[in-house]
């Protein structure tokens, strides 16, 4: 069936305003693009280098689990890179922008959601820092799942049957061959549409559901990571991976605002009891901001509070299983809190007809104006332009960019100088959920673990090597009693230094040994 010219419009205003959707996520991608190692990054280039291509694929040598296509796209683009991750970082990119393009096309209120996603994928980029990391291959493939989930729920043409199954196999996929908690997503969204379409279904429909949600739990227990769930550690990491996704009090002012106008798209409230809810809300928001919890937090809950209202136990349970990734999975990076965040933004979005009309007020040439003044500012600041606020903003980054760049030029040094022998110490641990200040405040902050430099440096060092110990140190930071003998100087993060001890036996704090979960 053709569409009139009037429908045709609108269309093609969508196409374009879901192009926005990405651009706030693609300015920082810009901004940072490349990262040296980071992380995790250091472990498994040890690993590419000593184990077999079966290793890599199909063993624990990389991961709590094997994810053999994750696993093995990581490998063959750092080889492709020539030993960088830069391909790998760019697939990383790409697949999440594809997620947030596709979910705004599927969604109803699609410019709502777009302009909604570029505040919050540029307010809360800490969570997408995993876009540059080797086993950040993992975490963009669950992003596209969440959109294919919804794509399905929204589809007319298949049948309920087919629809569920297809969107269990995508499950199984993304969990097998990238990250086993996809299924934990996709047992929150069969869940949901059980409770949703309960009267509609036939009792085959309701029978293979459940099935389908057995086989899930089952795979999911078989494929987990071994944590231990509900520790004083996992109810640490969750509050960490939240308060580093709301790092300033501008953000936890913009998450209170998210929380607060959430509620307004809820059409079958009067505006007296929808403004009502957004003001108590706001006052949830001042006392977890006063308790110094995450804003963040309330967002989330609001957004699970109006699916349920609404009656979209789907959209309910993925945002459920979403909020919780973080308390499983208790490594307190924020990259654990995205999936909330970004379902989040698409419950906020969610039958906001209203504001959905004020934007269809506003011609494609705001959007192209948009996505040019983005790159234009991103590419200013990339190459060094003090741009007002912007640069500002930008800095952390840059100079965790620098960082990377800092410790592999120390570590090339190192390994061809007199002291290519010798171990390398951090100065500080770099794990969030014990350092959370320091993961904030990220001027002395390593670029990686110990445990995962030192796995790094044990695959380039002769055997034997000699027990003593250079310490270095990020942010221009001094260590009194011990010889300087190597400095890389940075712009943003200051100098990189690397000291003598005097102690051959000196014992540096080390963060927990832990492979990518």
């Amino acid at each position: 069936m053709s569409l009139s010219p009037t429908a045709l419009n609108a269309e093609e205003g969508r196409k374009t305003f879901a192009w926005l959707s990405a651009a706030g996520v693609a300015c920082w991608f810009v901004i940072g693009f490349p990262f040296g190692n980071h992380n995790e990054s250091y472990y498994w280039v040890a690993r590419f280098q000593h184990e077999s291509v079966w290793d890599i694929l199909w063993t624990r040598a990389l991961a709590a689990t094997p994810r053999p296509l994750g696993q093995g796209l990581a490998f063959l683009g750092w080889q492709a890179g020539g030993g960088s991750s830069w391909l790998v970082q760019l697939f990383n990119f790409a697949v999440a922008a594809v997620a947030l393009g596709m979910t705004a096309r599927i969604v109803s209120e699609t410019r709502t959601f777009a302009v909604t996603a570029i505040a919050v994928g540029g307010a809360f980029f800490t969570g997408y820092v995993y876009l540059f990391h080797l086993h950040g291959i993992f975490y963009s493939p669950v992003l596209a799942l969440l959109a294919a989930l919804l794509y399905l729920h929204e589809a007319r043409g298949p049948s309920p049957v087919q629809r569920d199954v297809v969107a269990f196999a995508c499950a199984l996929g993304v969990g097998l061959l990238f990250h086993p908690y996809a299924l934990l997503l996709f047992l929150g969204y069969v869940s949901g549409v059980c409770l949703e379409r309960w009267k509609q279904s036939s009792p085959a429909e309701l029978r293979c559901r459940v099935l389908l949600a057995l086989v899930s739990v089952v795979v999911l227990v078989v494929t987990r990571p071994g944590h231990h769930a509900l520790s004083s550690d996992n109810l640490r990491a969750f509050v960490a991976s939240y308060a580093l996704t709301e790092i300033t009090p501008l953000l936890t002012g913009f998450a209170s605002m998210l929380a607060a106008v959430t509620p307004l798209g809820m059409a079958t409230l009067k505006p007296r009891q929808r403004w009502g809810f957004a003001g108590g809300i706001l006052l949830c928001c001042a006392a977890f901001a006063v308790a110094g919890l995450p804003v963040i937090v309330v967002w989330v809950a609001v957004a699970i509070a109006k699916t349920a209202y609404l009656r979209k136990w789907s959209l309910t349970g993925m945002t459920v299983g979403a909020a919780l990734l973080p308390v499983i999975a208790p490594s307190g990076s924020p990259t654990y809190a995205i999936f909330a965040i970004f379902l989040s933004a698409i419950v906020l979005a969610w039958g906001w007809t209203a504001m959905e009309r004020v934007l269809q007020r506003l011609s494609r040439r705001w959007v192209v104006a948009v996505l040019l003044l983005a790159g234009l500012l991103a590419g200013a600041v990339r190459i060094g332009v003090e741009v007002p606020i912007v640069a500002r903003a930008a800095r952390p980054l840059m100079a965790e960019r620098e960082k990377t760049a800092q410790l592999e030029a120390v570590i090339d040094w190192m390994l061809a100088s007199e002291y290519s022998g010798w171990s390398l110490a951090l100065e500080r641990s770099a794990n969030p959920a014990d350092d959370r200040g320091d993961a904030v405040d990220r001027r002395w902050r390593p670029p990686t673990y110990q445990s995962y430099l030192d796995a790094y440096l044990a695959s380039r060092q002769a055997v034997g090597a000699n027990p003593s110990v250079l310490v270095v140190t990020f942010g221009t930071h001094e260590k009194p009693g011990m010889t300087l003998v190597k400095t890389v100087p940075g712009r943003f993060a200051g100098t990189a230094m690397v000291f003598k001890s005097p102690d051959p036996h000196l014992n540096m704090r080390k963060a927990t040994d832990r492979v990518s979960e």
